[in-house]
């Protein structure tokens, strides 16, 4: 059997994550697996870093929107080049 777990919004929005790190909210749980959602800043930081050309477009609306106020700076911090999305 499966039980819905409650996610803390809070901490899924992709708002200011402390010490950018990547924050997971538990959707789901089963009986041996557990499913996590993460917060959608840190997804955009993991394909700026993993495959920047294949998401150009994607990071540069997500920057443009401003509704990420530290994506900028996590894909510096990730190892990120922002000259890819120029």
């Amino acid at each position: 059997m499966w039980k819905r777990l409650k996610i803390d919004s809070s901490r899924s929005l992709g708002r200011s994550t402390i010490g950018f790190k990547s924050v997971f909210g538990e959707l789901f749980e089963f009986g041996n697996v557990t499913v996590k959602t993460v917060d959608p800043e840190s997804a955009l930081v993991s394909k700026a870093v993993k495959a920047p050309a294949k998401n150009k477009q994607l990071i540069r609306q997500a920057i443009a929107s401003n509704q990420f106020d530290n994506l900028v700076d996590r894909i510096l911090a990730s190892g990120g080049k922002l000259e890819d999305f120029i």
